[in-house]
């Protein structure tokens, strides 16, 4: 800078204003707070709706291609809301009001890329109590097992869930998320000539050519352990435990005969965990529910209502030790989850590694004492060096990923 330039600028910056307006104190002017807009999220929802409770019904025939469903969600808004975030893909919504003090219109758009919802009302709401109220319609999955899908066997079709990880957004408006962990109340409309099952008993009510199955509200669930079933399934009464939980395997159509060691099993395996637990099993009932053909997973935890792959529940007349005492192990980890996983469940998806780890290392006390012949003691053996090995690699991945 040169010499000139310089005290040109000290002359300008320390020489006398012209100007005769006072000028007010920075101090004495209010704080402006500008609070930006709700931006799209992108990992998880913000907390500003939290969803206390579901009501949902779901109309479902398995000849059809699409389900018909409604949901209330009751929750708490924090700060008024100009838009509310929740999940939701897939689903065609055809009405959508928010219910407080006053019922207010939604407009909702779908942003099924990302698998989210955008729930805007005519003007933003106050803190306090509401329920969103949607009626959508979502497709049946034909070539995948993931949200709601259709398989049909023998000329006869069947609809079932599988909602884990991320897959209860395909089926209901709502928050997926497993720390969002509430009361859920399901009711399936059915043709009459099936049955249908859910995490909980239900009552039914015949109306023309329709079942009405209201089942009762849950123990707080998160959304992935949500699960229901429909088609003409045969039911097979496994008994009831010491402690008075009733268990059942429901099987495809005419096969209820390759339920007999599913049967024979479920009970004493529920029974040697409540006594490692020292808890009682934490749900109404236990069923046990086949399905024809999985991807991506052999069976899952839902609570109350576990499903397994054809091949891991029905055995037929003659079949290898090895298959009946692969039924006993996974038997044992998804029981084992009823307790480790959806009695007590992770907040979020980067902690799902403890859940299945302990399962695991469940499956294998409760297998050794179920038959103490199998040694199952030694296979723990071989998967902790089997860890050991892979963790010695340089390439290893820890196992709690952020």
């Amino acid at each position: 800078m040169s010499r000139r330039l310089m005290i040109a600028l000290l002359a300008f910056a320390c020489g006398p204003t012209t100007s005769t307006t006072p000028v007010t104190p920075v101090k004495d002017l209010p704080p402006v707070i500008v609070k930006p807009s709700p931006t799209q999220p992108t990992l998880r929802l913000p907390k500003t709706f939290v969803p206390t409770r579901y009501d949902a019904k779901l109309t479902i025939d398995p000849a059809k291609s699409t389900i018909d469903g409604s949901i209330a969600i009751v929750g708490k808004i924090s700060e008024m809301s100009p838009v509310i975030w929740l999940h939701g893909t897939k689903l065609t919504i055809k009405r959508a009001v928010a219910r407080g003090t006053s019922e207010v219109a939604l407009e909702v758009t779908a942003h099924d890329k990302d698998e989210l919802l955008e729930v805007r009302p005519d003007a933003p709401l106050a803190p306090g109590e509401w329920t969103l109220a949607f009626e959508y319609s979502a497709p049946l999955d034909t070539n995948n097992t993931a949200g709601a899908f259709k398989q049909v066997v023998a000329g006869n079709a069947y609809v079932y869930s599988q909602l884990e990880a991320t897959y209860a957004r395909r089926v209901f408006p709502c928050v997926d998320e497993p720390d969002n962990k509430v009361p859920w109340k399901l009711t399936l409309e059915v043709p009459k000539a099936l049955v249908a099952v859910s995490n909980t008993p239900g009552t039914e009510t015949v109306v023309g050519d329709i079942k009405r199955v209201e089942f009762a509200q849950t123990k707080p669930l998160p959304s992935y352990l949500v699960a229901f079933g429909v088609g003409p399934f045969d039911i097979v009464d496994a008994g009831k435990t010491k402690n008075g939980t009733p268990v059942r395997i429901v099987t495809l159509a005419k096969r209820g005969g390759e339920a007999a060691w599913a049967a024979k099993t479920t009970v004493p395996l529920v029974e040697a965990l409540e006594e490692w637990f020292g808890i009682p099993y934490p749900y109404e009932k236990l069923d046990m529910l086949s399905i024809p053909l999985t991807v991506g997973f052999g069976a899952m935890e839902n609570a109350g209502l576990i499903t397994f792959t054809e091949t891991l529940i029905l055995h037929e007349a003659k079949v290898s030790k090895d298959r009946l005492h692969d039924w006993v192990m996974v038997a044992a980890h998804e029981i084992a989850h009823q307790w480790f996983g959806n009695l007590v469940t992770m907040g979020f998806w980067d902690d799902i590694w403890l859940n299945e780890g302990f399962a695991n290392w469940m499956e294998s006390k409760i297998a050794a004492k179920f038959e103490p012949a199998t040694h199952d003691e030694d296979r723990e053996l071989d998967q902790r060096n089997g860890a050991l090995d892979a963790d010695g690699l340089v390439t290893a991945r820890r196992i709690r990923q952020p």
